[in-house]
């Protein structure tokens, strides 16, 4: 028979391919920031708890999140200027995250948590504030016109696979 945890584990994959085939394109980009930050996390404490290669094995995860994730599904030809800002922040962050975790700088893999976080919330703050308004259209919110462009940037395409811990 199955053990308890594969069966639990079994569960949460089920779970979280059905969310991923339930989200919207901005959903799946703020799942794709949930991923690498819940990574981020789980990578500082265990470099506290001292063991660094667990804790580089996830920062390794957090690089391949922001790089065949975020990175890969920015959309340059319709997000322009926004998008390859986007994909400047992406390659300083992964340079920055691999960097940082072989010299053991947890202040620097902070930073770049700090750097995801915001821009997470900046992606869930676009997901269609009322029923039925295009995302990223004047809300009264600050930076309306900014999001559009941000959400043009990053339409992901169909996921090509699942990053699962």
């Amino acid at each position: 028979m199955f053990s308890s945890a594969k069966r639990s584990s079994s569960y949460a994959t089920v779970g979280l391919e059905s969310r991923v085939l339930g989200a919207s394109p901005v959903g799946l980009v703020v799942m794709l920031y949930d991923g690498a930050i819940e990574a981020i996390d789980r990578a500082v404490a265990l470099d506290e708890a001292g063991d660094q290669v667990q804790r580089g094995r996830l920062v390794g995860r957090a690089c391949a999140i922001i790089t065949e994730g975020l990175r890969v599904s920015l959309n340059k030809q319709a997000g322009g200027a926004i998008a390859e800002n986007l994909d400047q922040l992406y390659d300083y962050m992964t340079r920055t995250l691999l960097t940082a975790s072989s010299r053991r700088d947890m202040d620097a893999i902070r930073s770049v948590r700090a750097l995801l976080q915001e821009l997470r919330d900046t992606w869930n703050s676009i997901e269609a504030p009322t029923a039925g308004a295009r995302p990223g259209a004047t809300t009264g919110r600050p930076g309306g016109a900014h999001a559009a462009g941000a959400f043009a940037a990053a339409q992901p395409t169909a996921p090509r696979r699942v990053l699962t811990a």
